[in-house]
């Protein structure tokens, strides 16, 4: 997985029933797994060099969930307001060729037939706000699929890494990828981001808007210059200061 060089990798069904962490060189192992011992589902991340530095805790749920929030750092600023989400895993759906009526939650981009489990990601993505990356880029079909049957004749699209809308902008590129080094029917899913950060834009102080061409009216510059000659001789003149207060 090293010469990848990615920075976190997401695991499911581990089939590890521990839950803790583990350091494996310059490799970071979470796993959460079921409790009663049996070597089944577990989900888990790989943490990387850059990664692991910013894992303030671990919160793994079940065999079937686990969540580590992520400190991000940037120069001398830490972003802390905001969290970007992201939710990864084998949801076992098929989004179809189509995304007519469900692009507030999907690209274009899709693979395979649709299946029972489609509107269940579709109903998951609006309640939460979140976009389905897989489909957002453009790619040949074998770069879509996710997982492929043993016999080889079968293949979809059907694990999916889902970010919040707000950061959808921020994803540049999810992508599947064949030749991991593990024996599974799935193969590696990654999706590389690049977070964007605005500065608040201070609303603009609109400058006073004098109307200048009333003065070409003789009556209107006569009495300008009345109200501005009374409001001049009101202001007293400074004396100027003596040589000792200069000194």
């Amino acid at each position: 997985m090293n010469r990848y060089r990615w920075d976190i990798d997401g695991l499911s069904k581990t089939h590890l029933p521990s839950t803790g962490i583990e350091k494996i060189k310059d490799i970071t192992l979470i796993t959460s797994g079921r409790s009663d011992g049996v070597h089944h589902q577990g989900v888990g991340f790989l943490l990387f060099k850059r990664a692991k530095q910013s894992l303030p805790v671990v919160h793994p749920v079940s065999e079937r969930i686990i969540t580590i929030p992520l400190k991000r750092t940037l120069a001398n600023m830490t972003i802390i307001q905001k969290d970007v989400l992201f939710v990864i895993g084998d949801f076992n759906a098929i989004v179809g060729h189509s995304n007519d009526g469900v692009e507030d939650v999907m690209g274009k981009f899709r693979h395979g037939r649709q299946n029972h489990r489609d509107e269940m990601l579709i109903d998951f993505c609006r309640d939460n706000e979140h976009f389905i990356t897989n489909t957002m880029f453009r790619h040949r079909e074998r770069k879509k699929v996710t997982w492929r049957s043993p016999d080889g004749h079968t293949a979809n699209m059907i694990d999916y890494i889902l970010v919040g809308k707000r950061w959808k902008l921020s994803v540049l590129n999810t992508v599947s990828i064949a030749g991991g080094d593990f024996d599974s029917d799935h193969v590696l899913v990654m999706s590389e981001l690049c977070l964007r950060i605005w500065k608040s834009q201070q609303p603009k102080k609109s400058l006073p808007r004098y109307r200048v061409n009333l003065l070409k009216n003789i009556e209107t510059t006569n009495r300008y210059r009345t109200v501005l000659s009374n409001n001049l001789s009101r202001i007293q003149p400074m004396e100027a200061p003596t040589a000792e207060e200069i000194d």
